[in-house]
């Protein structure tokens, strides 16, 4: 089934365009990006080594709403 426009621009000249609707499914250009992307973000991290166990811990502290008590050396300030 064929769909027909007809539009008719500045020139005063009659254009006329037939669209044929795609039925078969198909991978778009616009897709790749997305799964480029996912499939780069999956590579780096297999190949990235992992946090270390001090880390995880403090990030479950975090997620569970506790506060960590931050070790900071004291410096001092420039007189």
């Amino acid at each position: 089934m064929d769909e027909t426009y007809t539009s008719q621009p500045l020139s005063g000249h009659i254009v006329s365009t037939s669209v044929t609707p795609r039925l078969e499914p198909s991978v778009e250009p616009v897709s790749y990006g997305p799964l480029s992307s996912l499939a780069a973000y999956i590579a780096v991290s297999l190949m990235a080594r992992p946090a270390d166990a001090a880390v995880l811990a403090a990030w479950r502290e975090r997620l569970a709403g506790r506060d960590l008590e931050l070790v900071s050396e004291a410096v001092s300030a420039p007189q």
